[in-house]
């Protein structure tokens, strides 16, 4: 027997699950590089870009590089926050050779002033909080160097260093690990494909009623090549088995576990306008669990006929009473009603009362 069900399917999923892996991987390469990602990688788990004066470190932040480090020869405690009659934050200051430049630090950096000094972390602009401070900062350099306050500020960078901080870009870190993962799963995926015994949906075949997937795999190949009564785009019902074709894998169930098919129709609209239906089919099975399949009216109505010939162990057709008897954790209500209707159908017919023949 040429035809091989599971590597057909392992070939169809492949081809799927290759394009989406280059799909996201291209997309997530380019918005990578458009956003700077190699530098924010370095802001939040590099060492830090070494620099000297004032000049340097605005030049590192426009190249979006923001992990820095530096020695401060004289480190002077300047200003802090309290919280509580508690100290949460202190400013210090050291000459940069061309300006002063402000550098966060914890509460537990307490001396007033410190030699020789390692500083390293994130720059930033000035934010809203800390204009108080930089005002009467300014305030200090202009009475120090005797200069006006507008000419202080030019002695005082612009930007804050927050001492220990690498929290830039953190959120696009986790975004970029999140989609590596998911790329990761899909390469491994892929490579699962290319043995369609190793696929997980190869091994759930052994759901379908014997535990050798290999065996239903091979009355399933010899029952639609020779027996498939059904075939459309994204189904097989074969006289044995229904199987339910997904984007990125496959649904086999046995005939014989179906209790109930029946027609779905939804009316669509837009702003109250109807805009046309849609057909399913939902297939009710006997471990309470249930598959829908899209298609069309004609394609509906054709499945329902045949597959009354073909499961002698469902009922079809929709009614409220029997939606009302579907309860996937208590089905015997469900199959008592089912037994019913099939005894009825399955009846001989006579054509005159029984008592009355010879």
């Amino acid at each position: 027997m040429d035809f091989n069900f599971a590597k057909q399917q392992a070939k169809r999923i492949f081809k799927r699950k290759l394009v989406l892996f280059l799909v996201v991987a291209v997309i997530w390469g380019v918005v990578f590089f458009f956003v700077g990602g190699p530098s924010r990688l370095s802001n939040i788990f590099g060492s830090g870009e070494q620099f000297t004066t004032a000049g340097d470190l605005e030049t590192l932040y426009n190249k979006n590089i923001k992990r820095i480090k530096t020695t401060a020869d004289d480190f002077v405690q300047y200003w802090y926050i309290t919280e509580d009659n508690k100290v949460t934050v202190r400013y210090f200051y050291y000459d940069a050779g061309d300006q002063f430049i402000l550098v966060r630090m914890p509460a537990r950096y307490s001396a007033d002033d410190y030699a020789n000094f390692e500083v390293s972390g994130t720059v930033r602009k000035r934010n809203s909080g800390e204009a108080e401070m930089f005002s009467e900062f300014i305030s200090d350099v202009a009475e120090s160097f005797e200069v006006s306050e507008l000419t202080a500020q030019k002695y005082v960078s612009s930007y804050v260093i927050a001492y220990g901080t690498a929290n830039i870009g953190v959120l696009f870190v986790i975004a970029s690990a999140v989609l590596l993962v998911f790329l990761i799963i899909q390469l491994f995926a892929l490579i699962s494909l290319v043995n369609e015994k190793r696929s997980k949906s190869f091994k759930r075949l052994a759901l379908a009623g014997n535990p050798d997937p290999d065996v239903v795999n091979y009355n399933i190949s010899r029952e639609i090549q020779d027996y498939a009564t059904v075939t459309f785009k994204n189904a097989y019902f074969t006289r044995s088995y229904l199987i339910f074709l997904r984007a990125y894998g496959y649904d086999v169930r046995r005939g014989e576990d179906l209790v109930w098919i029946y027609k779905r129709v939804t009316q669509n609209s837009y702003n109250g306008i109807p805009t046309g239906k849609t057909f399913q089919l939902i297939c009710c099975f006997a471990d309470g669990k249930t598959l829908s399949l899209p298609t069309g009216k004609k394609t509906s109505d054709e499945v329902l006929t045949t597959a009354a010939e073909m499961y002698p162990n469902a009922i079809f057709g929709y009614s409220q009473e029997l939606s009302r008897l579907w309860k996937p954790k208590n089905l015997a209500p469900f199959l008592a009603a089912r037994d019913e209707i099939i005894a009825k159908r399955n009846a001989p017919v006579y054509d005159m009362p029984p008592d009355a023949q010879e």
